[in-house]
Order: structure tokens, then sequence, then C-alpha cells
């Protein structure tokens, strides 16, 4: 049995707005988003949305790189780099790459503290082992 090689490069402007939606059917069940967004069709229907605004963030501060057919997709932030944050320069930054325009349709919860999140985050989230 031979293993299956992928081709990964940088993802291009034009393959954002498909990789949203893979992340968005990716990711459309995981805790954080359940518990901003209970209801799972309207959950469904807002995850490419908002995990395209994270991949558009990681596109525009950081790298992002997927495999020819997307099915693969991994974003990163430098060290340092915050994803969000009450302080001009995160929210200038959140602002360009489209993730504030969620938050009206969030609602509520998506005001909670982020220590919230990072706490249902630590309880759920899988380990994995290096």
């Amino acid at each position: 049995m031979s293993a299956k090689h992928w081709e990964v490069s940088n993802l291009g402007a034009d393959q954002l707005p498909r990789a949203s939606e893979v992340l968005g059917r990716a990711f459309r069940n995981d805790p954080a988003l359940r518990f901003l967004v209970p209801e799972e069709a309207r959950r469904a229907s807002l995850a490419p949305s908002l995990l395209g605004g994270m991949a558009r963030y990681c596109w525009l501060y950081g790298e992002v790189c997927a495999t020819t057919d997307l099915e693969g997709i991994a974003c990163w932030l430098p060290s340092g780099e915050p994803l969000a944050g009450l302080f001009p320069r995160a929210l200038v930054r959140m602002l360009r790459a489209g993730l504030l325009a969620n938050l009206p349709r969030l609602g509520l919860k998506a005001a909670r503290p982020p220590a919230e999140l990072d706490t249902l985050h630590l309880r759920t989230a899988p380990t994995v082992g290096v």
C-alpha cells in the first residue's frame, strides 16, 4: 500500500472563498462554535464566514498553506501575534480581515470574555502528543 502524497503550497487570495467553505464544514461542530451558536442550522450557515474570517486574518498577518484540492488547510500566526484583543492594532486587523462583520449575527454570547472560551477549549480540545 503506497502512501498518498499531497502537494502543499501557500493559499492564494482566489482560494480564500473555497477555503472558507471547507473550514466552515470542518469546524461547524467545534465546541467553541457550538457554545457561540447553539442552533445547528444557524451555526452551519455562519461557520464558513466565521472560519473564513480567521483564515483571512492568518493569510494577511501570518501564513495559510493548503493542499492543491484544499483537502488540508493549515493557518499560522507568528509567535506573539494575537488573533483577537481589544487593543487598537488588533481591532484594525480584525476589521480588515472581516472578523468583526459577524459580531452582530453572533449575538450576546460573542461578547463574553475570551477566558470563558479558553476554559471551554481546554476542557474539550484533543491532546496531541509529540
